[in-house]
This record gives structure tokens, C-alpha cells and sequence, in this order.
């Protein structure tokens, strides 16, 4: 028999938060040749970077510590799945949305968001 355990995060630290209208969160995800979903959890609109290839923060996240390197995020009411967004850079842009708000550290990030001004 397998024997499942769970660890769940415990501790989310963020380095840098950047708070902006939807339109330049949608923008900033736009990579070369691919655009990965954005995020929303509880009225806010987000993605984040992390670090994954280093062994300090690795050892704390079995620990139950994570780190968002930077987050960029948005207030955004309403979940929409798809965002479609006009760009004098990138010409239209319709980007993917993934609902997160049944996860807990998502949903701890979306309330500490709401109260940052």
C-alpha cells in the first residue's frame, strides 16, 4: 500500500508586488512566441515569477515556505476565461485565464492584494 502524506504550504514570501490596470498585466505575460495563462483568485488578476532552480528555496518550500520573486497583479471583479486586449505594442491580444480560487495560498494572495493599496 501506498502511503500518501500532504504538506501544505505554510508561508508565502514576496519580494516584489506591482500593482496595475489589467491591460499591462496582460502585456507583461506576453512572451516570444507563447503566451502563458494569467491567474485570478477572488476579484484579482495575476501571474508570478519564481526562482525554481535554487537549492535554498527549493529546501524551503519542502518545508512549507514559498517564494514569488516578483508578482504582478491587477484588481479584476468578475472571472472572465479568456481576456481579449488591444495593444499599440502587441496588436490584439486575447490571453487565457485560469481560475485559482479554490486553492488556499492563492487565496491568501488575493486577500493580502486586496489590501494593498
Amino acid at each position: 500500500m501506498v502511503e500518501v502524506k500532504y504538506y501544505p504550504i505554510k508561508e508565502l514570501d514576496i519580494y516584489e508586488a506591482y500593482k496595475m490596470p489589467v491591460k499591462d498585466v496582460v502585456v507583461r505575460r506576453v512572451r516570444q512566441n507563447s503566451m502563458p495563462p494569467l491567474m485570478w483568485c477572488d476579484g484579482i488578476l495575476y501571474f508570478y515569477v519564481t526562482n525554481a532552480d535554487s537549492e535554498t528555496f527549493d529546501k524551503e518550500f519542502t518545508s512549507g515556505k514559498f517564494h514569488w520573486l516578483e508578482v504582478y497583479y491587477a484588481d479584476m471583479p468578475e472571472f472572465k476565461p479568456v481576456l481579449d486586449i488591444e495593444s499599440a505594442q502587441f496588436g490584439g491580444i486575447k490571453i487565457n485565464v485560469i481560475d485559482n480560487s479554490m486553492l488556499p495560498l492563492h487565496k491568501a494572495f488575493a486577500a493580502w492584494a486586496k489590501k494593498q493599496k
